[in-house]
């Protein structure tokens, strides 16, 4: 067994995936592409995005207490995890349910209330108990006492993001009077940066080699405090945020050590430098699987070294695309079709002879 190979179960069956890796990478390096259905017609699903964000790839950690609507595209794997796919059975690629996506012609706005109105009491004991058994997403959890702790802070600044822009204030504060606070999402720091090739420099040196010289610095600063798997839940009146920290990322529940820290924090300024998330473009049938996100696509590629799929067909509406296009053929991967919403005269000439260049449709 590999020192980086981790081995978990996904609906029963043994994967293989690498250390750091979330279930999602893990599931899309074994080539899983159906990963669960839909809320009320069962459509199937895929995985969609690579973060915080994901709408499809909810699990259910059974090992966890059977911990529910889990994303797949934050949790790390770890050695023996068990995770189950929800709102499906029998299973997942014959799942009953599916029935309803043929029947939904007939579920107009008031079907339920017009159609299950009779005999009497029927819809209490037969109806809604079959209804909400049908729809919805994981079952409940079982029943465990959950160990966490509260921490208090009170800092001058408080950062919220460690990509680039985060990185960037909290060096310019660092060894100055101030006390700040930087909270990172992800176990490390540098967000697009780690994400992409797109920014291949910064102050002429090597990107990775920024991060790493920003962080040292940042660290050993005595006015700077770095907290990582930490996400800002909630920013309430006059500069009170609340943000959860994860003690058990990439490995097993300890029962005897509290798994989650509570950060209560009080702050005179706040830096919201947490990103984006990129909109989705509509057309029929987005929902299914086979369908991701561009720069979720390209951060799989960067982040975990995980090809989603080797000749995708790419739809865009802007230039923020050019950066997977180059992360595909640099691989030796040629996409099938790139497909851009804007009229040629507006595509940047940069992307356009890439495409010229490696004869992509």
């Amino acid at each position: 067994m590999s020192e980086n190979k981790i081995y978990f179960k996904f609906d029963g069956k043994t994967y293989g995936g690498n250390k750091g890796d979330t279930i999602a990478a893990a599931l899309l390096r074994n080539n899983v592409k159906l990963v669960g259905r839909s809320f009320k017609y069962h459509r199937p699903r895929g995985i969609y995005t690579c973060g915080i964000e994901e709408p499809n790839a909810l699990f259910q950690i059974i090992n966890e207490h059977n911990e529910p609507n889990v994303r797949a595209t934050v949790k790390k794997i770890y050695e023996g995890m068990v995770v189950k796919s929800q709102n499906r059975w029998p299973s997942l690629k014959k799942d009953l349910g599916s029935i309803n996506n043929l029947l939904s012609p007939m579920f107009s706005a008031g079907f339920y209330y017009k159609t299950f109105m009779g005999p009497k009491g029927f819809w209490k004991n037969v109806y809604e108990p079959l209804i909400r058994r049908t729809a919805g997403l994981g079952k409940p959890p079982k029943e465990f006492k959950s160990k966490s702790i509260h921490l208090h802070h009170n800092v001058d600044i408080l950062i919220v993001g460690g990509g680039l822009s985060g990185l960037l204030a909290a060096k310019k504060l660092a060894g100055t009077q101030y006390d700040v606070l930087l909270v990172e999402r992800e176990n490390i720091l540098g967000g697009v940066l780690k994400n992409t090739k797109k920014i291949k420099s910064i102050n002429d040196q090597d990107s990775s080699d920024w991060i790493e010289k920003t962080q040292r610095l940042l660290e050993y600063s005595n006015n700077i405090k770095i907290l990582k798997n930490t996400m800002v839940t909630t920013y309430n009146f006059n500069n009170h945020l609340i943000a959860l920290e994860d003690k058990s990322v990439g490995k097993p529940q300890d029962n005897n050590k509290p798994e989650l820290v509570l950060h209560k924090i009080r702050t005179k300024h706040t830096v919201l430098a947490n990103g984006h998330i990129e909109r989705f473009v509509s057309f029929r049938n987005n929902d299914l699987p086979g369908v991701m996100l561009a720069a979720s696509f390209e951060k799989y590629i960067h982040r975990y070294g995980v090809v989603p799929d080797e000749n995708p067909i790419i739809f865009t509406n802007n230039s923020s695309t050019f950066g997977l296009v180059k992360s595909l053929v640099d691989l030796g991967h040629k996409p099938k079709a790139y497909v851009d919403a804007r009229d040629q005269k507006k595509i940047e000439k940069e992307t356009l002879n890439l495409l010229i260049k490696y004869n992509i449709p």
